[in-house]
């Protein structure tokens, strides 16, 4: 079975300036990745099924059918390895099988969809005949997160019961001089990963001893959302800004065996302390700021100068950055210089996959 890179797996992880991402990069071999899709789903002139809003995660099917989380209208939305719509799953509201927030895919076996609907913090499992089979809340420090923010060796928000042991056995061995920059990092499940500086799209392949495998680029304006060596699967922006899910055909070499990490499982609690609560107030006084913000500008803003007031709130030894911020809303994460303590925060459209709308969450 071919190695798999979901959402749910994706984290960012902060190290040394994008400089180190590029000299690894320079010193890997290269993964070739073919801009012109297998599959593309989603254009600027098409019919209405073609038309796609507000996406929030794709996953290609052992079969090449492709899974869709739509936001305008909220539903998932299967399509055949052409492009063809074959089904429409959920809707929006508050009854079983429907949903209210962003959603994200999370992996499930391979005749299953299991979805995190963040507007009801609930789970959902899906046949891919569209039949709901169970359904059930995830709780606060279990829920699944789509997109983790990684601050030297720990997670902003906690993450998940159950992730490869792989992943803290990663993070023992790649090196994470000062000063930190954010790095994303997608976990392949069979102890490979991907790692970029964010923002960047050019990716390096770790193995779980952080050996370096090789370096890949990715289109310009292009979201990954799951992988395997063979394939990316990801958000393409076209002209007007119109989305595509776009499956893109990558050539790498083998994988060798599994690492023995792969059977282990571990967690990254919550971070609770006296600091932690105090970064809590200073995210809501962020939150506050940028609410001031937009009701002169009616748009978030991406820099801390730009929050009325907010800088001088700002306890010693911490930095605050804005991951994103648009019309719509924004992302932020703020992080201690001095220890391990990161929290994260997202807002309305900006919020990235899996974090609780509007909440602050820590992790040290």
């Amino acid at each position: 079975m071919r190695a798999r890179v979901t959402r749910s797996a994706l984290g960012l992880l902060a190290v040394a300036g994008g400089s180190v991402g590029q000299i690894e990069a320079q010193s890997a071999p290269t993964w070739s990745v073919n801009s012109q899709p297998v599959t593309a789903i989603g254009l600027v002139d098409g019919p209405a099924d073609q038309e796609l809003a507000g996406v929030s995660g794709a996953r290609r099917l052992r079969d090449g059918r492709v899974v869709i989380a739509n936001g305008k209208p909220l539903e998932l939305r299967i399509y055949d390895a052409h492009g063809t719509l074959l089904r429409r799953i959920g809707r929006t509201g508050d009854g079983p099988g429907e949903f209210r927030g962003r959603l994200d895919l999370l992996p499930s076996g391979g005749d299953s969809l299991l979805v995190y609907d963040q507007g009801t913090q609930r789970l959902s499992l899906f046949g891919l005949d569209g039949k709901l089979w169970h359904e059930w809340p995830a709780s606060e420090e279990g829920s699944p997160r789509g997109q983790l923010i990684l601050f030297r060796r720990s997670f902003a928000g906690g993450v998940p019961a159950g992730l490869t042991g792989c992943l803290r056995q990663l993070l023992t061995r790649v090196p994470v001089p000062p000063p930190p920059a954010l790095r994303e990092v997608v976990s392949t499940g069979s102890g490979h990963f991907l790692v970029r500086t964010y923002g960047t799209a050019t990716w390096t392949a770790y193995t779980a001893k952080g050996v370096i495998e090789g370096a890949l680029h990715t289109p310009a304006r292009f979201e990954v959302y799951e992988a395997t060596r063979d394939v990316l699967v990801g958000k393409a922006l076209l002209e007007d800004d119109v989305e595509q899910v776009q499956v893109l055909k990558v050539s790498a070499p083998a994988a060798g065996s599994p690492d023995a990490c792969v059977g282990r499982v571990d967690s990254f609690p919550a971070a609770r302390s006296e600091r932690a609560d105090q970064f809590k107030r200073t995210m809501t006084a962020a939150l506050t700021a940028g609410e001031m913000a937009y009701s002169n500008l009616a748009r978030y803003v991406s820099t801390v100068d730009s929050l009325p007031g907010f800088r001088d709130k700002l306890p010693p030894d911490a930095v605050f950055r804005i991951l994103r911020a648009t019309t719509r809303g924004w992302a932020g994460v703020l992080f201690d210089t001095r220890s391990t303590l990161v929290c994260v925060m997202g807002l309305a459209g900006e919020t990235p996959g899996g974090w609780a709308d509007g909440r602050t969450r820590c992790s040290e």
